[in-house]
């Protein structure tokens, strides 16, 4: 089982995607994985199924649980960047794995 948030990005003019910062509860140690594909991920049969998704980042975090929801935490970039086109729809899927 995994947690997690998918997300999409429609961009107006060209962008480059390096990373996201989270926010995040629970363990003090976690893993976190970053998955990317082309196109809004509601309109995907299979937006579930993680072999369809591209993963651009995956690592421990070290969450300060004191913090808690109230800062967002910078993951560090990507493997490689993401550019988005202008007007291009581009999904992200940010999931952390219960068993890792």
């Amino acid at each position: 089982a995994t947690h997690g948030i998918m997300f999409t990005v429609l961009a107006l003019r060209g962008v480059t995607v390096f990373g996201l910062s989270v926010k995040t509860s629970g363990a003090a140690d976690i893993l976190v994985q970053v998955y990317t594909r082309n196109g809004a991920h509601w309109r995907a049969p299979d937006a579930t199924k993680k072999q369809k998704w591209d993963r651009v980042l995956s690592t421990r975090f070290k969450n300060d649980s004191s913090r808690r929801f109230r800062y967002l935490a910078p993951l560090p970039d990507f493997d490689r960047p993401i550019n988005v086109e202008a007007f291009a729809i581009q999904s992200f899927y940010v999931t952390t794995p219960i068993r890792a």
